[in-house]
């Protein structure tokens, strides 16, 4: 079932050309969580005693901070809600009331060479755009533009300390802003609710 602070939002309409259980999809939360997209499971979830601790012991890990405990929720995307992988979109979204956030984990990326890099980056940021347009495509059809519905931000997480952080990713983030109507995009591992 999906809590009724995620209905305006109008997951099973978004994303009804993949998946008919969207809910099944949804982990809650009202508690500080790390989030790992798992090797092994090959979709994103909250780490427990059973599920992410290769991930989080390595590092490979996104986290949220929820100082108030209001309820959120963890969109399995990748693998989850969308399972085709010839259809782009990002690994995970969290969302409460307030916020949505897309999240692409490129944790596995080890390549130095800068063409790799720039790579993992547009490969990242294309992923992350495609999965705002489900939401765009959708919700304009009715005048609704995901922006006023939310606080709107995406999240690149590369493993820590890769790659340095350059005047590049300065260039992504004003690029992202402008191709997703002033989305911020950032590389920080983490999100305080």
């Amino acid at each position: 079932m999906i809590p009724a602070y995620l209905l305006d939002l109008q997951l099973p309409q978004v994303f009804s050309a993949y998946s008919t259980t969207v809910d099944s999809y949804l982990l809650l939360s009202t508690s500080d969580e790390h989030i790992v997209d798992a090797d092994v499971q090959k979709v994103s979830g909250f780490v427990t005693a059973t599920f992410g601790q290769a991930e989080e012991s390595a590092g490979k890990y996104f986290a949220v901070e929820n100082p108030t405990g209001q309820p959120y929720a963890l969109l399995q995307i990748d693998n989850g809600i969308i399972k085709s992988s010839a259809t782009k979109k990002c690994d995970c979204a969290i969302a409460n009331s307030a916020s949505l956030s897309f999240i692409e984990f490129k944790a596995n990326a080890y390549s130095s060479n800068a063409s790799t890099i720039q790579k993992n980056y547009r490969k990242a940021i294309e992923q992350l755009s495609t999965t705002i347009g489900f939401f765009d495509d959708y919700l304009s059809t009715s005048g609704q533009d995901i922006r006023s519905l939310r606080a709107v931000d995406a999240f690149v997480c590369f493993r820590h300390g890769y790659p340095r952080k350059t005047s590049s990713q300065m260039n992504y983030q004003v690029a992202f802003a402008a191709a997703n109507n002033g989305i911020p995009l950032s590389f920080v591992r983490k999100k305080v609710l």
